[in-house]
């Protein structure tokens, strides 16, 4: 694998170029500094472009998505055009020019990509965006890459698990969290899987949730959507990644990159597959509002390990609750879906999972009032939900009924409750029995693109 040139000092120090070219008929002066390219007055960010291709002729082509404001709703928008230069030859301005936009990307000519599709996803528009959106922008990337698209469950599992290290420099996902989980524990599964976990993972949102995805592009203030996201993966910023170990017999059964959930969340996140075929994405929501009023009661006892105020603290405070619970939920970011900010103060390489917990003290109209501000965040304010940032979790239930989830996969659940599971997962094979079980955090074990 190359190593993409990163920021910081690197891109400081990069001194301004000036130089004279024809844009549009007419000869303009260029320059480029550390932000991007100035043509005159028109300025092109470095965050918006997506490729530069050198042409005949001593002619630069830059690709580029900038934002402009649509409509009377002041909403912004990325739009597509390219920018041609004509240089009168091929001197040292125009070299230079061409130095300092590749080591402004932070990037490489030539990355290298594996790229999984999952056609079936969410709104089955996976194979439609790589066609409209990831192939073009890698093409004027230049980068190389080699797509394959799902065809069955576990198939991104088989892929990560033969996956040539040294022919790839990073991986593309396009699709959803359950393509992403894959991927994670066939990566993590394999013999040499401290290696495979460097490879940096980008994932384009095509399936239901997209909460890491949303995550990672909210944290930089960026959209949440294909474009946007697969921009973030060619400007080649790689960042740790936190996985959440799910550990049971003493042996780690799943890596979680996103949530582990148990009690109402889980329960609707799985039963409303039951609706898949009428109600497409907003299923979930339906089947929770359900939930809220059948609000159902589970008995157990959680032990966290709380992650200390100071980073470098060896604390070992532990909290122990024995109760009867509503829900669980331990995220690794702050969105489980790209319309759930579930854990506001979350973030994917601080060395903890932050856990919410709602026991059964609160009423069906406080329920419904916290559902409603989860979109927000604001849902934190309510004195019945409780917020712990941990190390580690142990979890043992107490009841013969339940579901476990882990990034939005049934993993485990009680066989009273495995009878009544929609159709698609009456047979399928679990991860875990139904029992108690420890997350350890294993802090920055992955490496994902970042914006």
């Amino acid at each position: 694998m190359s190593t993409p040139l990163v920021g910081g000092d690197l891109l400081s120090n990069i001194p301004e170029i000036t130089a004279t070219a024809s844009y549009q008929g007419v000869q303009q002066n260029v320059r480029v500094n550390a932000t991007g390219m100035y043509i005159q007055d028109l300025f092109l960010s470095a965050d918006d472009v997506s490729g530069i291709q050198e042409g005949q002729s001593s002619t630069i082509h830059v690709h580029a998505y900038p934002y402009k404001t649509a409509g009377c709703s002041g909403s912004r928008q990325r739009n597509y055009r390219r920018h041609d230069l004509f240089f009168s030859d091929r001197n040292q301005h125009y070299l230079n020019i061409m130095h300092n936009w590749k080591t402004i990307w932070s990037r490489r000519d030539g990355m290298r990509y594996m790229v999984l599709v999952n056609p079936f996803g969410g709104q089955k528009k996976g194979g439609e965006i790589f066609n409209e959106v990831v192939k073009p922008l890698l093409l004027q990337s230049t980068s190389r890459f080699e797509a394959v698209f799902t065809t069955h469950a576990g198939h991104a599992r088989e892929v990560a698990a033969a996956l040539v290290l040294a022919d790839y420099d990073g991986i593309i996902l396009v699709g959803g969290d359950g393509l992403v989980s894959e991927m994670v524990q066939g990566l993590l599964a394999r013999p040499d899987s401290n290696q495979a976990a460097r490879v940096p993972i980008g994932v384009v949102p095509a399936g239901t949730g997209n909460g890491l995805v949303k995550s990672l592009l909210s944290t930089a203030g960026d959209h949440h959507d294909p474009l946007s996201a697969m921009l973030a993966i060619l400007r080649c910023r790689p960042s740790p990644l936190d996985v959440g170990l799910v550990i049971q017999d003493g042996i780690v059964k799943y890596r979680s990159v996103l949530s582990w959930a148990w009690g109402l969340v889980s329960d609707s996140d799985i039963e409303a597959d039951a609706l898949r075929c009428c109600c497409g994405p907003i299923r979930a929501t339906l089947q929770g509002v359900v939930n809220i009023f059948r609000r159902r009661v589970y008995n157990g006892t959680l032990k966290l390990r709380l992650a200390p105020s100071d980073v470098n603290s060896s604390s070992q405070e532990w909290v122990t609750i024995s109760d009867r619970f509503l829900l669980i939920w331990a995220m690794n970011v702050p969105y489980a879906a790209s319309d759930l900010q579930v854990a506001p103060k979350a973030s994917q390489n601080d060395g903890s999972f932050d856990v919410v917990v709602i026991r059964s003290r609160v009423s069906r109209l406080q329920m419904i009032q916290i559902f409603l501000e989860v979109e927000s965040g604001k849902h934190l304010r309510h004195e019945y939900v409780e917020y712990y940032k941990v190390r580690e979790m142990l979890w043992e239930p107490a009841c013969d009924k339940g579901i476990v989830c882990i990034d939005g996969e049934l993993a485990a659940a009680s066989d009273r409750c495995r009878s009544a599971l929609p159709s698609m997962h009456q047979d399928k094979q679990l991860a875990m029995s139904y029992s108690a079980m420890t997350l350890q955090v294993s802090s920055g074990q992955l490496s994902c693109w970042m914006p």
